[in-house]
């Protein structure tokens, strides 16, 4: 690609990103992907929508799908690196599941998502590939109905739970609105460092150290009463 290829190609990622993506618009899908796009899926997406996506009409059905049933309240992109032939974008969001998302019930559960993607440019200065990679099961973990666990193992998380500060159970239930940890800062008229510090107190109480599990431990404390 040209220089002035690759600024317009950069251009056009961040705003199928932070706008097709973000925030549902569609209005230059015909402009921007190419009429045999094709888009490459992880295996795992099999759980929801078919990985063989080989026209404009197949992938914007399936965007569209997703737009329906996720409102975004944060997309960030991370890096994005432009190199001769690709464009890699790394992304991070927030959102929450707002409406049916195929098959599975609207849970308006809170959910973080992190991945990456690559893009491949026609002549046209289209998307003419995209490579897709971000956690699906991770998603549907994070969105499907409140964790159950039995009497003794729910007894004995409740019983961790009590150890939790005043401080820490406000996190958290900032966390369940799907406040990121700057915008829990703020509300809580403290530093990002603490909030980290927070959760960090959090995961070892609870014993869940992966972001989801936060999710999962947020959803389990409001469904008794404790956030």
């Amino acid at each position: 690609m040209s220089k002035n290829s690759k600024k317009k190609a950069q251009s056009i990622v961040e705003y199928v990103i932070n706008e097709q993506f973000g925030n549902g618009d569609f209005s230059k899908y015909e402009e921007f992907i190419a009429k045999d796009v094709k888009c490459h899926c992880p295996k795992s997406w099999e759980a929801i929508h078919s990985t063989k996506i080989d026209n404009r009409h197949q992938s914007r059905t399936i965007d569209q799908e997703y737009a329906h049933a996720f409102k975004f309240n944060k997309v960030e992109i991370v890096d994005l690196i432009v190199g001769e032939e690709k464009i890699l974008v790394c992304w991070d969001s927030l959102g929450v599941n707002k409406a049916n998302f195929f098959d599975i019930k609207a849970s308006n559960r809170p959910f973080q998502l992190s991945g990456q993607t690559i893009y491949q440019f026609n002549s046209k200065e289209q998307i003419q590939t995209a490579w897709q990679s971000w956690d699906m099961l991770g998603l549907l973990e994070q969105i499907k109905d409140v964790i159950s666990l039995p009497n003794s193992d729910l007894d004995a998380f409740l019983k961790q739970a009590s150890a939790l500060s005043e401080q820490e159970i406000e996190c958290m239930r900032f966390l369940l609105q799907g406040k990121t940890a700057k915008e829990t800062a703020i509300l809580m008229n403290i530093s990002f460092r603490t909030v980290e510090y927070y959760f960090e107190n959090i995961k070892d109480k609870l014993t869940c150290f992966r972001k989801r599990d936060l999710y999962a431990c947020a959803r389990l404390l409001d469904r008794h009463h404790i956030l």
